[in-house]
């Protein structure tokens, strides 16, 4: 289910990026070719016919490209092999799109020099205090228990008269 989820929205960005081609003619011999082996679930016919310069993004007259097809027909290795194609030349064509690196620097740089830095001396470290940081706390002496009476204080019943 996963695989199909994905190669579901891989399909939907690959229709995006490229609605503005135009839809496959009847006369493309090799596009029908790579439609004929997708509906026959031929891989090996479709590697090579994609080897051949088959376009992996063509779509045809129902607006379905070929990885659409083998989709809808449970065709995932297919579906598999179309997309990484595609990733494969989206990924060529933006790498030729990168703007280069800017060029090196040649010049000499300059030399900045700082004013000199009188030496330091370390004198004898601090004395260790001999007296504790925090006053010394007493002890509080230990209390005895205590034995309590209990008094009903909330409903004391008066005692009877005699």
């Amino acid at each position: 289910m996963r695989h199909v989820v994905s190669a579901a929205v891989l399909i939907v960005a690959t229709l995006f990026a490229f609605a503005d081609r135009p839809a496959w003619a009847a006369g493309d011999d090799v596009e029908r070719k790579l439609f004929d082996a997708v509906r026959a679930n031929d891989l090996g016919a479709v590697r090579r016919i994609i080897g051949q310069g088959a376009d992996p993004f063509i779509f045809n007259q129902q607006g379905l490209a070929p990885v659409d097809i083998a989709v809808d027909k449970g065709y995932f290795d297919i579906a598999h092999y179309l997309l990484a194609v595609q990733n494969q030349k989206i990924r060529s064509k933006q790498k030729s799109n990168l703007v280069s690196a800017p060029p090196a620097i040649t010049a000499p740089l300059p030399i900045i020099s700082a004013a000199p830095v009188e030496p330091v001396t370390v004198s004898e470290p601090a004395p260790i205090a001999k007296e504790p940081l925090l006053p010394r706390v007493e002890p509080v002496p230990a209390v005895a228990p205590q034995t309590v009476q209990l008094v009903n204080v909330v409903d004391p019943k008066p005692e009877p008269e005699r």
